[in-house]
């Protein structure tokens, strides 16, 4: 299946457009984790940017590994039975919580 645009998952769509983000004030950052008994988790499966309108764009990436962004809440964290769990929680120490409280002034995509 081909994409209609150069920058359109053929599997996902456009996604949104980031361009409401701007002059928005980041708010919140929630992530989730794939916790595995004690091993460390490797990153974030998922980030949640929630703003000052009160919008959540949740970044993400597909499994063909193409990026996605949608406007979603965050889900609650899920039993993965003998393969883990899912935790979902407020990133707080992390890189992208460093810009909570400042204004989004632009967007490269």
């Amino acid at each position: 299946m081909e994409s209609k645009r150069g920058s359109e998952c053929p599997l996902h769509g456009a996604g949104v457009r980031p361009d409401y983000l701007g002059g928005r004030r980041l708010e919140h950052v929630v992530a989730s984790w794939h916790l595995y008994d004690s091993e460390a988790p490797s990153g974030p499966l998922d980030v949640w940017l929630i703003d000052s309108e009160a919008v959540a764009t949740r970044i993400t990436t597909g499994t063909d590994c193409c990026l996605i962004a949608e406007t979603s809440a965050p889900f609650a964290g899920y039993d993965i039975a003998e393969s883990g769990r899912g935790e979902v929680a407020p990133i707080n120490g992390e890189t992208l919580a460093v810009t909570m409280g400042g204004s989004v002034a632009s967007r490269a995509c």
